[in-house]
């Protein structure tokens, strides 16, 4: 093979090597493409989860804190009257 024979040889080799390469990092990104759209998916899921979580403990929270201070009202009612009561002829 003479010289100018190599060179095209080589260069014929180098475009096959970086078609392959081109070709394995596509099919990489698609590989990753996939697996971020379920990463995302679980992530949305979890986060739907524990907004669902959040907003039953927040419920009941709510609806304690209420029961909690409407006791406290009576409490605070029930003493007042009793502190005037003796005082009331």
């Amino acid at each position: 093979m003479n010289r100018n024979g190599r060179i095209i040889n080589d260069i014929t080799k180098k475009i096959a090597s970086t078609k392959k390469t081109s070709q394995i990092t596509n099919a990489m990104q698609m590989g990753f493409g996939a697996k971020l759209s379920k990463a995302e998916q679980k992530a949305k899921g979890i986060s739907n989860l524990c907004k669902q979580k959040l907003e039953k403990l927040l419920t009941h929270l709510a609806a304690y804190s209420i029961i909690t201070l409407e006791d406290k009202h009576i409490d605070v009612q029930i003493s007042f009257n009793n502190r005037f009561s003796d005082h009331v002829d």
